[in-house]
């Protein structure tokens, strides 16, 4: 005789209770979401590690570009028709990654999009083809080009142009010497050639003013609008420390960037942080007295700081400062060095 009850207690007792699978969906659920939090963090670091490899492979670039040519070239920025057919700016195919050449004077030249000319660089990218690059050398690690701005000029002139050829312009310090006391040989700023010791001009008037203007933010509540912003990172004028070029990646939000998967221009919006917006594709040249011409009308900043390269800064906390950029921006003296172009004692 089976106990009343028996078969029925025993197959209750075989399943779960809806309180039990509850208790086991939310658990599923708390390490689902942990892990793909995790999954996310990995791809960001391996998204940032990208960027940060390509920047460097660039920098490389640069500077055998410069040993080679002793100057620097000017961005790739000839704009044509969107492939999609759709409105915007967009990369010229035919000349996808190819300098836009210095003129006559030595400014970057620039034509293809009405209003811009000589000296402006906007939405230019990194010359990939002239420095022998493949195109995924000038993409980072979200998919967009990287940025690039090069030092051609004070703004109003292009005495100390870095991408006009000696002796015109150029990057080549081999005649500058340290013990030097000469004065630079004008209109162009560059060091006394066929010179001895003392008759040689020093590094600091070969560099004095020359270079782009790098800050960690603009947005210094502390100290007021129109006010100087400190530390420099790179300063032409006091220091001497200007910045011969700037790289940028736009990080992940992409804002500012050109896209390299279909060439056109994502730009900023309300999202981006102030900061993000000075260093936008879509701004001219910002020299190290002069600030963006023809750049964006919404990047108004109180006092023209220059390229940032800032801490990040989440969205989600400061949404109106938001910052994820990844910026490279080597000194002159730093850049010649490298190229073996350096001062040295005659």
């Amino acid at each position: 005789m089976v106990p009343r009850g028996g078969i029925a207690e025993r197959k209750a007792s075989a399943g779960f209770t809806l309180v039990e699978l509850s208790i086991g969906l939310v658990i599923v659920g708390i390490l689902s979401t942990v892990l793909m939090q995790t999954m996310l963090g990995i791809a960001e670091t391996q998204h940032r590690k990208i960027t940060r490899q390509r920047l460097d492979t660039a920098g490389e670039a640069l500077a055998l570009f410069v040993a080679q040519n002793k100057r620097l070239p000017c961005p790739a920025n000839t704009m044509g028709t969107c492939s999609n057919g759709g409105a915007g700016v967009c990369l010229e195919t035919a000349k996808l990654g190819v300098e836009s050449p210095p003129d006559a004077t030595g400014l970057c030249a620039k034509s293809g999009l009405a209003g811009s000319g000589a000296g402006t660089q906007d939405y230019g990218i990194l010359p990939f083809v002239t420095l022998g690059l493949a195109k995924a050398d000038a993409i980072d690690g979200w998919g967009n080009y990287l940025t690039y701005r090069v030092y051609d000029g004070d703004g109003t002139s292009n005495t100390g142009s870095l991408v006009a050829a000696p002796p015109n312009g150029g990057l080549d310090m081999t005649w500058c010497d340290p013990a030097g006391s000469s004065p630079n040989i004008l209109p162009y700023q560059q060091c006394r050639t066929q010179c001895t010791f003392q008759t040689c001009s020093r590094p600091a008037v070969f560099l004095a003013g020359k270079g782009l203007r790098v800050l960690p933010t603009y947005q210094d509540s502390a100290k007021g609008a129109g006010t100087a912003y400190t530390p420099i990172l790179s300063d032409p004028v006091t220091l001497y420390t200007g910045a011969a070029y700037v790289l940028i990646s736009h990080g992940k939000n992409g804002l500012g960037a050109m896209s390299g998967s279909s060439g056109i221009y994502i730009p900023t919006n309300a999202r981006s942080g102030m900061d993000e917006l000075a260093n936008d594709c879509s701004n001219s040249v910002v020299s190290s007295r002069n600030g963006p011409g023809g750049g964006r009308s919404s990047y108004s900043p109180p006092a023209n700081p220059g390229y940032i390269d800032g801490t990040e800064v989440s969205q989600i906390n400061s949404p109106n400062q938001y910052f994820d950029d990844i910026v490279r921006h080597p000194t002159l003296m730093s850049v010649a060095a490298r190229a073996n172009l350096g001062p040295r004692s005659h």
